[in-house]
């Protein structure tokens, strides 16, 4: 999947697929030392290492936020130059948003539960971004579908082309917005859509021209 879509777009959409798990980390680094009220105002004792940990995944958060917003505004840019790049006609399956309970599973459970950040939070947070990067080269090398779930709550959604005849197009994923999901699984017409991707790949990701 990463590997037909353009530079800047794979690295900002992957970080951005992280977020949930920074914003769960934050707050369970938060919740496991505040037990009541009174020391949320005054009693914030914490070691130095887990101060530093804490603070970095406020900024690796930060990052991810970021990113979101530069992925979606690649994405609407992409639509804005619909003449420039050209359009394709695609049919597409009743199939969208695969692989979330995959992704929640088998990448954020894991992170939440096998590291303990409390004990070893500079441990942890190692673990946690050596991991990351491991996932990030492993999809960069694959054609496997990698789900943005921050992307998804931030209004567009996943769809999946349906080979025909009809189209010699080798576009495989495709952006919608997820307010129209009902429609545009429900119709059984082609839809024009615009690649994101490369020249000099084989383009497989692209987004509704709405």
């Amino acid at each position: 999947m990463f590997r037909s879509s353009r530079k800047f777009f794979r690295v900002y959409y992957y970080i951005s697929s992280l977020l949930p798990i920074y914003l769960f980390i934050v707050i369970f680094m938060i919740s496991i030392k505040f037990k009541n009220i009174r020391e949320q105002i005054t009693n914030f004792k914490i070691n130095s290492n887990y101060k530093l940990t804490f603070y970095a995944f406020i900024v690796l958060l930060l990052i991810s936020v970021y990113s979101l917003f530069k992925t979606k505004r690649i994405i609407e840019e992409t639509k804005k130059h619909s003449r420039a790049l050209g359009t394709t006609n695609v049919l597409l399956k009743d199939q969208y948003n695969p692989g979330f309970r995959e992704f929640i599973l088998s990448v954020i459970l894991p992170m939440m539960s096998t590291f303990s950040i409390d004990d070893y939070p500079l441990s942890t947070l190692l673990m946690v971004l050596f991991f990351q990067l491991f996932i990030y080269i492993f999809f960069l090398n694959s054609s496997d579908f990698f789900p943005n779930l921050s992307l998804f709550l931030f209004g567009y959604s996943v769809f999946i082309v349906k080979k025909s005849d009809k189209t010699d197009s080798k576009l495989k994923y495709i952006f919608g917005k997820t307010s129209n999901i009902d429609s545009i699984i429900n119709k059984d017409q082609q839809f024009k859509v615009i690649a994101i991707g490369e020249p000099e790949y084989c383009n497989n990701i692209g987004v509704i021209n709405e």
